[in-house]
């Protein structure tokens, strides 16, 4: 191994991955690189006392810091600061997944270190932010690239973009997903435990997908009003976690209106998540932003017939549609309405060929043990 030894993962809130799939990605890329021989540290959210915290996790030594979800993004701010200052004495290189604090990036200079950026996918972007944090996430991304010693892209638009904003050319390496080795069981008294009273109304084949945040930047409130218009007898599941109570308010009086739509809350159990794509007729993708989106990679590698938003990121993702059957709706309920409409009759017949060629592209362009052995000849270069 080159100068390289131990590797600091910073950014998100921490492994076992427990919220979403960019801390997935860092739990599947810290247990590659633990494997492949560094030393590695990752930062986690301290979460409440009654919860564990466990000092390691796969031979990966985890320290905890605190964050206030009251005073979220702000002090996931100070989380990523503390991260840095207390990780960073202890490391050889850092990956900062995202750049919130880019403003104090600086400080892995001050400390010598390797600082390695994911540039997420241009947070700026997203619909939630005003004017005045678009701004500043703008500027945050200025210092913080700039200050990276190498930038990281997970999608090809976001490297071009980052190419021609910045002049830099960034290592392209994707997020990537597992391919189940066998199909899962249908079990009804797993989805009981996770949720009393849903397998009596939840049916293999017989309900639509969204498995993501539920936040407005993926469009949820949008994909319900647009079922909520379309005349499918099949039910919509929403699965997910809500940080937003007054979005998760919003949510809730949108899908009461009609008796198909299941708000069901966030799921954490693997084994359920997997067999909840694998039994849906299709899989819902509103996100708009973002790069290369770990659920719609693992709605791939599920077989899924994707009906999701016309954004350069998706149609990057699952390719040019020859082969893997995709559609695609503009983030508006009527439009969101008529691509449910029109995929629903042909469903079963689809999903037999999206159960040969999602996998197939997750072969192709991203499987996890190629993307490790990126990270690790990123690592071993310096």
């Amino acid at each position: 191994m080159a100068g390289v030894e131990t590797i600091g993962i910073l950014g998100t809130r921490g492994i076992p991955a427990r919220y979403g799939g960019f801390e997935t990605a860092a739990e599947t890329i810290a247990v590659g690189l633990r494997r492949a021989g560094f030393r590695v540290i990752v930062a986690c959210e301290a979460g409440d006392s009654s919860q564990a915290r466990p000092d390691s996790y796969a031979g990966i030594r985890l320290m905890y810091f605190s964050v206030r979800d009251s005073l979220r993004p702000l002090s996931e701010i100070v989380y990523d600061v503390r991260s840095l200052l207390v990780v960073g004495t202890k490391v050889d290189a850092i990956y900062m997944l995202g750049y919130g604090a880019g403003f104090f990036f600086w400080i892995a200079r001050l400390l010598r270190k390797t600082l390695v950026v994911n540039s997420d996918g241009m947070e700026w972007m997203r619909p939630k932010f005003g004017r005045t944090a678009r701004f500043l996430l703008r500027l945050s991304e200025r210092f913080g690239l700039t200050a990276a010693n190498v930038i990281v892209a997970d999608s090809r638009r976001v490297a071009e973009y980052v190419e021609r904003t910045y002049g830099r050319t960034p290592v392209f390496l994707p997020y990537g997903s597992s391919i189940a080795s066998s199909p899962p069981t249908w079990d009804p008294e797993a989805i009981e435990k996770w949720h009393q009273g849903l397998s009596h109304s939840l049916k293999p084949n017989e309900y639509f997908l969204v498995l993501a945040r539920m936040e407005p930047d993926n469009n949820i409130d949008k994909i319900i009003q647009g079922f909520a218009l379309s005349h499918t007898t099949r039910n919509l599941l929403l699965v997910g976690p809500c940080v937003s109570p007054e979005y998760l308010s919003r949510l809730k009086v949108l899908a009461d209106k009609d008796p198909r739509i299941i708000l069901a809350g966030p799921i954490y159990d693997p084994g359920i998540k997997t067999m909840l794509r694998w039994h849906c007729a299709a899989y819902l993708h509103g996100h708009m932003v973002g790069g290369t989106n770990p659920s719609l990679l693992e709605a791939l590698s599920a077989g899924n017939v994707v009906i999701g938003t016309d954004v350069e990121f998706n149609r990057e993702v699952i390719g040019d549609g020859k082969n893997l059957p995709a559609f695609y709706f503009r983030p508006d309920p009527l439009s969101i309405a008529k691509a449910i409409d029109y995929a629903d009759p042909e469903l079963l017949a689809l999903r037999e060929r999206a159960r040969v060629w999602g996998p197939a592209r997750i072969r192709e362009a991203y499987n996890w043990p190629d993307i490790i052995r990126g990270y690790e000849s990123l690592f071993n270069a310096f």
